[in-house]
């Protein structure tokens, strides 16, 4: 019986230390989560005062950024508005430049129509001319063809009144023969007739 009651003994002080080692570890786990609320409430109040230093870093560099877009854009405008009169300036001087080219190319086509219609003249004169040298040569050619058959034509006239003088040259001379030789014989007979008329 004593064993049984030193046996209950053990068993309600083991069951005191349990609850005591649990009430302990309640208190520690309480202190715990009021560590972990407090740390949590820190850290968020910590990370709100970051926040706000953030939101205001941010609106800082958000200001400074849009002042760096106005300047921006002014400069923008100013080279905008800069480039618009080079801009008009360059399309007068464009306007001015085609106005002068079709001046020149006016007095281009002038001047083309004037050459071509002076090349045309004098490709008309110049074929009149041609016209006049071939119609010229055409002429020579057939004085030239009339004085050659003239020549050939004197040539043979030549000829033929050289062999006419001397066939004439060759009656001459036997009209001249025959004549001495008549002459001969009359001389003959006469003095044949003489000497019969002394005897």
């Amino acid at each position: 019986m004593a064993q049984t009651e030193c046996a209950t003994d053990m068993d309600e002080s083991e069951d005191a230390s349990y609850l005591v080692h649990k009430q302990l570890q309640d208190v520690v786990k309480a202190q715990r989560e009021v560590l972990m609320r407090f740390n949590e409430s820190s850290h968020t109040q910590a990370q709100s005062d970051s926040e706000t230093s953030v939101k205001q870093e941010m609106y800082d560099l958000l200001f400074e950024e849009l002042e760096r877009e106005k300047n921006h854009h002014l400069e923008t405008q100013s080279h905008l508005q800069a480039e618009r009169l080079r801009r008009e300036f360059a399309e007068g001087e464009v306007d001015i430049l085609k106005a002068q080219m079709e001046r020149e190319r006016k007095r281009y086509e002038e001047c083309l129509e004037r050459m071509k219609a002076e090349a045309q003249s004098e490709s008309a004169h110049k074929s009149e001319m041609e016209s006049q040298f071939s119609m010229i040569a055409y002429e020579k050619q057939q004085k030239e063809n009339l004085v050659h058959l003239n020549q050939t034509k004197i040539q043979d006239l030549k000829k033929r009144i050289s062999k006419q003088k001397q066939n004439h040259r060759k009656q001459i001379d036997e009209v001249n023969i025959r004549i001495q030789q008549e002459a001969y014989i009359n001389k003959m007979l006469t003095g044949k007739d003489r000497k019969s008329k002394q005897k």
